[in-house]
């Protein structure tokens, strides 16, 4: 096995330098910022500059910013829920997200007690319309037992666009 050296690593693609960048930033924890530097030339990134990773820019460098290059910045995910639903039949129950949130995915938790057996018939994105952009996440459950009691909760992942 070929030891990589930093002259092959240099002279990789520009996406490959973009891609471990992004890698880094994600998984380098918040414990300290991390710039994007590229080589200055007349007050501007140098047509053909490598994109660097540093906690800061060199003297000879500027800041890069992320937008520029056409990379967003990932959103924060985050688990809603609704409220636990209870009956001895069937229940529909949804988790909205706040406003300004899309739902990404979700689910739901059905339990039955003192005999109920929670089975459930449906998990889908509120609105579920073809083309709409889904904001809650809706569970539908029905108890096939003859007796006791079901319940259910919904989950949905939300993140800002």
């Amino acid at each position: 096995m070929r030891h990589r050296t930093s002259d092959d690593i240099r002279n990789r693609p520009r996406p490959v330098w973009i891609a471990a960048a992004l890698v880094v930033l994600g998984l380098g924890g918040h414990a300290r910022a991390s710039v994007l530097c590229g080589r200055q030339s007349g007050g501007h990134i140098a047509d053909g500059a490598t994109i660097k990773l540093r906690d800061s820019c060199k003297s000879n460098e500027l800041v890069v910013n992320p937008l520029k290059l056409g990379l967003t910045a990932q959103p924060h995910p985050v688990v809603r829920t609704g409220n636990t639903v209870s009956t001895n039949f069937s229940l529909s129950t949804q988790a909205s997200c706040e406003d300004g949130e899309v739902a990404t995915g979700g689910g739901g938790v059905a339990t039955g007690v003192n005999g109920g057996f929670a089975v459930t018939r449906s998990s889908r994105p509120q609105p579920d319309d073809p083309g709409s952009t889904p904001t809650g996440w809706r569970v539908t459950v029905v108890n096939t037992a003859d007796s006791g009691t079901i319940s259910a909760v919904a989950y949905v992942v939300c993140a800002a666009p």
